[in-house]
Parts: structure tokens; C-alpha cells; sequence
């Protein structure tokens, strides 16, 4: 008798933790919050479960805001193709690459697939995300650094001597960096002569929203934005175009009219699998400087 009931008891308190462990992941989902790998879903089923595991933990991420929506675009493929045709097709990208703002590996993968890249350096201000390119991007061409642009420079990385790379991209970096000014003459410095940097940021300043302050812009850009940065660089804009401009609608409805303090991962999702190809079209028949983003090649001489 006295086991029977134990047993019943100890039935009780698994069936009782499952549902707590059921009822936290849905709430973990509904809360937008990526993982960066399923060992840390596993960590925190077993906080629930008042277990422990042996691992060290892999280093916390900086700015989780900037991980969920990098995460979002990592997951929408046929964005990330259209993206990287459009800027492959304002300059070549080959030889000595300098990827700056690495992120979770996203245009690293893409770097890489470049046939005339004969090697890539990733910075990233996060050691968590170069800590997952590293592990998760096996090629001998890579190499990455932990540390922000401003330090990335010969007395502190050997990474970092003068006229070393022969491209630089510089994808939705930009913004984030207060003193953009000093990272474009760092990106000069850092360029071969006849090397290029190319460079996405998020266009027009009247699409400013909470979005953009959560994601930690400073601004959005123009290209009166751009021909100010290449004169203070002394580096030659030879070319400008703005990217998806479809993405305007989505960006002004939700931050500027709902002001949602982050995109909605279901409409990211339905845009990347739905509306890419009028995106792409849009992108060929687009008159106009409009799009979600700009994008700009800047050549030293």
C-alpha cells in the first residue's frame, strides 16, 4: 500500500513538472525570445526541473533585441539571397574580406560561397556571436575577432594592419555605431589600395521608429548621408541604390502607425516566403530613391 501510493505520488510530480516545462516554453515562444542553441533549452527545462548540468555556459549575448531579430533574418533565406545579389551586383566581392559586425554568421556563409574570397576576418562587438560563426562555419579561410571597430586597430589585433583587405562588408552595421564618421576613416585605413567597402544601412530618417531606437540606431541614412561619409573618409562613392522598397510599408505600419516596439516574426516570415519575388521586381522597375535600406560602394584610391 504504502509503495502504491509513492508511486502515485511520484507520478503526480512528473506529470506536474511536464506541464510547468510545457507551460514555459510557450511562454518563452510567445515572447519572441530565440535560442542560440538547443543546449540552452535544454538548460532551462532543467532549471525547472531543479536539475543541473556539467557544461559551462556559452557566453551570455549582448543585446538580445539585436539576437531575435538577427535570428528572424537568418530563418528567411530567400531574403538573404535577394539581399546579397543586390549588393554583389554594385561591386565584386573577392579576395582579402574584413566582415564587419559578423552577427550569427548570416552574410559570413555568403561571403564564403565566393569563389575568388581568399579569406574572411569577422568582428563582432558580441563574443557570443563570434564564438557561434567560429563554431558553426567550418572553413580555413575564417577567422574572427571579439572586440568593437574603434579598437580594431594594429596596436591591439595583428588582424587589423593597414591596406590588408581588399573588400570590406559592412552590412546593417552602420547605424549602430555613434562616431560613423571615425569608422569610415578606420575602413580607409584598413583598405588596399583599389579595395572597396560596401555598406547596407537602414534608409530614410523619416522611418525613425521605436524599432529602430530597441535595435540601438542611431539614425537612418540618405544619400546626402553617404556623400558626407565619403568626403570625411576620402573614400569615392561610386555607387548608391536603395533595396526594397516594399519593405517600407511593413516597417512604417509597424513601427510609425501600431508603434510595435519590434517586427512581428510571423510577417517577416510571410514576407521572406510570399513576397521576395515582388520585392525583386520592385527592385528592377524602381525609379525612385526609395527602400528599407541603401546601399552604397565606397572605393579607395
Amino acid at each position: 500500500m504504502i509503495i502504491r501510493r509513492w508511486l502515485i505520488i511520484r507520478r503526480w510530480v512528473i506529470i506536474r513538472r511536464w506541464l510547468i516545462i510545457r507551460r514555459w516554453l510557450i511562454i518563452r515562444r510567445w515572447a519572441n525570445v530565440s535560442f542560440s542553441s538547443d543546449l540552452q533549452l535544454a538548460r532551462g527545462a532543467a532549471d525547472i526541473l531543479g536539475m543541473t548540468t556539467t557544461e559551462s555556459p556559452p557566453p551570455a549575448v549582448i543585446d538580445a533585441v539585436g539576437e531575435s531579430t538577427l535570428e528572424l533574418f537568418a530563418e528567411s533565406p530567400a531574403y538573404n539571397d535577394l539581399l546579397w545579389r543586390t549588393l554583389t551586383a554594385l561591386s565584386s566581392v573577392e579576395g582579402r574580406v574584413l566582415e564587419v559586425g559578423c552577427g550569427i554568421g548570416t552574410i559570413t556563409s555568403c561571403i564564403l560561397e565566393e569563389s575568388r574570397v581568399t579569406g574572411v576576418h569577422g568582428i563582432d562587438l558580441d563574443p557570443a556571436y563570434v564564438e557561434r560563426v567560429l563554431t558553426r562555419i567550418e572553413d580555413e579561410r575564417l577567422s574572427a575577432s571579439a572586440c568593437p571597430l574603434e579598437e580594431f586597430v594594429p596596436e591591439k589585433n595583428d588582424a587589423a594592419s593597414d591596406a590588408s583587405y581588399d573588400r570590406i562588408v559592412c552590412s546593417n552595421v552602420l547605424e549602430h555605431i555613434e562616431d560613423h564618421i571615425g569608422a569610415m576613416r578606420n575602413f580607409a585605413r584598413l583598405l588596399a589600395p583599389g579595395g572597396r567597402a560596401l555598406i547596407l544601412v537602414p534608409a530614410h530618417q523619416w522611418l525613425f521608429c521605436d524599432i529602430d531606437r530597441n535595435l540601438s540606431h542611431f539614425r537612418r541614412y540618405g544619400r546626402q548621408d553617404f556623400e558626407m561619409l565619403s568626403r570625411e573618409s576620402g573614400l569615392e562613392l561610386t555607387a548608391v541604390k536603395h533595396f526594397n522598397p516594399l519593405g517600407i510599408l511593413g516597417w512604417w505600419l509597424n513601427g510609425k502607425l501600431l508603434r510595435r516596439p519590434t517586427l512581428p516574426a510571423g510577417q517577416l516570415k510571410a514576407y521572406s516566403e510570399l513576397a521576395v519575388p515582388i520585392s525583386s521586381l520592385l527592385d528592377k522597375v524602381n525609379p525612385f530613391p526609395l527602400g528599407i535600406s541603401i546601399l552604397g560602394v565606397f572605393e579607395k584610391s
